[in-house]
């Protein structure tokens, strides 16, 4: 269960029932958007990215864990979403 959300990083987490591996500022969000719960599934959170690295960089690791996972990598992260 997430106390509190760091709002100063990217999450990137990993939902290996869905095998998917995703990105987001706003990982409470996302999780209860996706019917995710952290632990359920083997759901969990991989990596926090520093903001001031940019989305880019976020992105470009989503899609390396992605790949290591042997998933296929979706949309690039875009801070825009």
């Amino acid at each position: 269960m997430i106390m509190e959300e760091d709002k100063s990083v990217y999450h990137i987490y990993h939902a290996p029932h869905l095998k998917k591996v995703g990105c987001t500022k706003r990982l409470k969000k996302r999780l209860r958007d996706q019917k995710l719960k952290l632990g359920k599934h083997g759901t969990e959170v991989l990596a926090a990215i520093a903001l001031k690295l940019g989305p880019r960089i976020a992105g470009d690791i989503e899609h390396l864990l992605a790949k290591a996972f042997g998933y296929r990598p979706g949309n690039h992260y875009d801070d825009c979403r």
